[in-house]
């Protein structure tokens, strides 16, 4: 009768350790994945949201997506509004605080004016109510930054890079009495492809529990 006992109550506490084992297992499947939703101030986008994720086990390598939107305050008669959307890889070679990343991206940048009625024909015929200019980038990005930790889950960036874009383009919508017409520019469409400095000042990041 001991030996049944004893038996029983063995069982009893194994069968509460595979329980116990399979509750954190399940767990961690659950958590096995971390995200961290970030928001940056940086150049030539200056705001941006976006959201980081890695696996638990391979902190080392992770995935990103960001975009932004911003339209400025008019200059002048002149407005100006950028949008651009970009998604990589950041590689943490050493202990998180430093990294390497690589992106591929788009970037449209518009500049448009309603006021340029010195735009007129020799003889002094208006040529056009309004003017914009479109840029129009497809780029890849490279860059490396580090990290502060102010806490296990929020953290402090700053990043430096270069976005070499792969084509570019560039086209002129002119209105004149509501009448639009959309013309390609192989002068701007040049311009659209030079490499510019990718710089983030600044950048937080949480996780999302």
């Amino acid at each position: 009768m001991n030996t049944i006992g004893s038996s029983l109550i063995i069982f009893l506490s194994l069968l509460s350790l595979d329980l116990h084992a399979s509750a954190t297992t399940s767990e961690a499947k659950e958590k096995s994945t971390l995200f961290y939703p970030q928001f940056g101030i940086s150049l030539p986008q200056p705001f941006t949201i976006g959201v980081e994720a890695y696996r638990i086990g391979a902190e080392d390598l992770r995935v990103f997506i960001d975009t932004g939107y911003i339209q400025l305050p008019q200059i002048g008669a002149v407005v100006i509004k950028e949008f651009s959307v970009n998604a990589g890889v950041r590689y943490y070679p050493w202990n998180n605080w430093f990294y390497t990343s690589g992106a591929l991206g788009y970037r449209w940048l518009n500049f448009s004016t309603s006021s340029i009625g010195a735009l007129k024909s020799a003889d002094g015929e208006v040529l056009a109510n309004t003017l914009a200019i479109n840029f129009m980038s497809f780029y890849t990005a490279i860059a490396f930054g580090f990290n502060v930790y102010a806490s296990s889950k929020i953290n402090f960036g700053f990043e430096i890079g270069a976005q070499l874009p792969m084509m570019g383009s560039s086209s002129q919508e002119i209105e004149l009495n509501s009448t639009k017409e959309v013309t390609g520019s192989d002068a701007f469409a040049r311009i659209a492809r030079f490499p510019i400095p990718q710089i983030t000042l600044f950048r937080l990041s949480w996780i999302l529990d």
